[in-house]
């Protein structure tokens, strides 16, 4: 038995399954105190349901907090029609497309766009990402949830700025820096160039049951990193601290 075939796995359904395509925000959360937004991203290809489970974990227990959140934290479900469907994409790589001639033309509206799904999907995850982040009374700080086809330690990558590097040291793993400027069109890229602090979040195997435990572990991990959720009224940080340092050994 080769080791892929002894990683815990389990058929993952359809992250949000109540989601049409086009439903893209899973909520917002607003607190009653000025402070960062804090955008949370899963699921921008379809093969790739993890982080949306994991933002559906969390909100519950998220909106509990409301009373002493600041800021604001939103969750997103990337690529819904390849969610829907299981696929990585359907017409094209919604991962790869976030260039200034494609965002323009996503952006001119759906009547004005080719049939194509995935310019539909970058044409309304634009509205979402816009909208939060007029809203935003501090700094935008963005959270960007993968899984990776093959069994590997998670890992967070980022682009080397000084603000990105320092939000990256605040989380207890291995940082992988620079990978994002290989690859041209990626919406970690744009959302930094529109002046926000930026991670990406590399959880582990596709349909592996750690990887949700990871991307939950990240998501509380990143209220404190912010500033959204003080440390004091977060007591289990240490634990899932605790389980992302066992994951990266």
């Amino acid at each position: 038995m080769n080791r892929a075939s002894m990683i815990s796995t389990v058929t993952l359904e359809p992250a949000s399954p109540l989601a049409k395509p086009g439903e893209h925000l899973i909520a917002h959360i607003r607190g009653s105190l000025p402070g960062p937004t804090l955008l949370i991203l899963g699921g921008i290809h379809g093969n790739e349901p993890a982080g949306v489970l994991a933002a559906d974990r969390v909100l519950l227990r998220i909106q509990e907090r409301r009373a002493h959140l600041r800021g604001e934290i939103v969750l997103l479900r990337g690529n819904t029609r390849a969610l829907e469907r299981k696929v990585r994409y359907i017409d094209g790589d919604l991962n790869r497309q976030w260039t200034a001639d494609n965002v323009r033309i996503s952006g001119a509206g759906k009547d004005a766009l080719p049939e194509i799904s995935e310019l539909l999907e970058q044409g309304e995850l634009l509205v979402a990402v816009r909208e939060a982040v007029s809203r935003a009374r501090g700094d935008v700080y963005f959270l960007d949830l993968h899984t990776t086809s093959a069994e590997g330690k998670p890992f967070a990558t980022v682009g080397d700025t000084l603000r990105n590097r320092n939000f990256a040291l605040k989380f207890p793993v291995m940082i992988v820096l620079g990978l994002e400027e290989q690859i041209d069109g990626t919406l970690l890229e744009y959302i930094n160039n529109l002046g926000a602090i930026t991670m990406g979040f590399e959880a582990g195997q596709h349909e592996a049951i750690a990887s949700v435990d990871h991307h939950e572990a990240v998501i509380w991990n990143a209220t404190v990193a912010t500033g959204n959720v003080r440390l004091d009224d977060l007591a289990a940080l240490d634990d899932w601290q605790s389980l992302l340092k066992r994951a990266g050994c």
